[in-house]
């Protein structure tokens, strides 16, 4: 057991190693630069993640990006401890914005009134403030409750780490692609039969990369896209 648990953690650093001499490797040879000591400490302390692919994949790149006269003064430190934070489904949600070549998301939140009266006078409750699904912007319907809130999550741990904010309140896309998910979901549809469909309301929002968000997605996913 111990030889085995030995030679599946040789093979880990191995492959890892393997892995930041490739990305390494893609650094143009005229823009490569002797890495800082603080690289090194960045090496060691990304050891720790081995064993989780993406995240490795995203330290990889972080440390050729500090051996890249281009990429070396952007926000290392800070991306550094975003990586170390996220977790495969952020990954995945970051892998999907891109993917899709996307620059917004649409968001929804469901708020419902305990009675008639609170509703004559507009003296809602927020159900769920937040709703989130990387399907935003297709046509899928009756998405899992498990899948919206996982995603969700993710947004929000997303959001804490200043990678993504709120567009502006109660803006709203002319592309009603990008909300039909929620309102198709088994949640909204869940409330619906609980508070009935004149006490519960759905509304919209839109999400953005913020600056830093989008210096991220650049230079950990080759975003092509362009922020403001």
């Amino acid at each position: 057991m111990g030889n085995a648990l030995s030679n599946y953690s040789a093979d880990l650093a191995q492959g890892y190693a393997q892995e930041i001499v490739d990305a390494v490797n893609r650094v143009p040879l005229e823009k490569k630069t002797a890495p800082k000591l603080s690289t090194y400490s960045t090496i060691t302390e990304s050891l720790k993640y081995m064993d989780e692919k993406e995240k490795r994949t995203l330290f990889a790149t972080l440390i050729a990006n500090a051996m890249n006269r281009d990429t070396l003064h952007s926000h290392q430190d800070a991306f550094v401890r975003i990586i170390e934070q996220l977790n495969k489904n952020d990954i995945e949600v970051l892998q999907s914005f891109v993917k899709n070549g996307l620059q917004v998301w649409g968001t929804a939140y469901i708020t419902g009134y305990s009675s008639l009266e609170n509703k004559q006078k507009h003296s809602f409750s927020y159900l769920e403030p937040l709703l989130f699904s990387r399907e935003s912007g297709t046509e899928k319907k009756h998405l899992s409750t498990e899948e919206l809130i996982r995603d969700t999550i993710s947004l929000e741990n997303l959001i804490r780490l200043g990678l993504f904010e709120i567009f502006s309140p109660e803006f709203i896309l002319s592309d009603f692609r990008y909300y039909c998910v929620y309102k198709d979901s088994i949640l909204y549809n869940q409330y619906k039969e609980r508070y009935g469909e004149d006490f519960i309301q759905i509304k919209y929002n839109t999400i953005r990369p913020t600056k830093l968000g989008s210096e991220f997605l650049k230079l950990y996913f080759s975003h092509p896209l362009s922020y403001p």
